[in-house]
């Protein structure tokens, strides 16, 4: 599940409901280290925040910029989806190496 969400500095975020098992926060905030995030083919949304949910201990929340608003048009040009699928293939082919 995730939900938008406003910091107390104003900014909207979205909130991201996660289950301990798998553990999607701790490879989430290990690709959004420094060096990682410097990487120009990690492609991942990087982590703001994780906080646990203070009455269910199996939940954790991450809190993550928001990349595109809800309405936000399709694909409009082939280089956009060139663009897309460049960005899958990268990953898919790192992960196999």
């Amino acid at each position: 599940m995730v939900l938008d969400a406003i910091r107390e500095d104003g900014v909207t975020v979205c909130l991201k409901l996660i289950q301990k098992k798998p553990s999607e926060a701790d490879i989430a905030q290990y690709l959004s280290s420094d060096r990682l995030l410097r990487d120009p083919k990690n492609h991942s949304v990087p982590i703001f925040d994780r906080f646990q949910d203070p009455f269910l201990p199996d939940i954790s929340f991450i809190t993550m910029p928001v990349l595109r608003p809800f309405d936000d048009p399709e694909f409009g040009a082939i280089g956009e989806v060139v663009d897309f699928v460049t960005q899958i293939l990268e990953v898919s082919t790192a992960s196999s190496r």
